[in-house]
């Protein structure tokens, strides 16, 4: 899916598909998305723009409610986790 981190790692693996599998659980959805928006957040951001309004706003809330759950365990993390979100929340809305 486009919210794995196969589709974000560069590698010659052959087991590069299996890398994420958000479509397993809640749990590993929460895993993914936030490993992509801290390792990969303009590729992250511009796969979110490209989506249809359905999927952007599907994955608009996965990357909110992830990283709510990450910060509600860490709260230490909330001032670079919300600048992390708006980078990616403004570059999806660019024009």
């Amino acid at each position: 899916t486009k919210l794995n981190e196969a589709r974000y790692v560069t590698t010659d693996s052959i087991y590069k598909d299996a890398f994420g599998h958000s479509e397993d659980n809640a749990s590993e959805l929460v895993a993914s998305v936030v490993d992509v928006a801290i390792s990969y957040p303009d590729q992250f951001a511009d796969t979110i723009k490209d989506m249809d309004d359905d999927e952007k706003a599907a994955a608009i809330e996965a990357l909110g409610l992830s990283i709510d759950i990450l910060v509600k365990r860490h709260p230490q993390l909330l001032g670079p986790m919300s600048k992390l979100e708006a980078r990616i929340l403004t570059r999806i809305h660019k024009s």
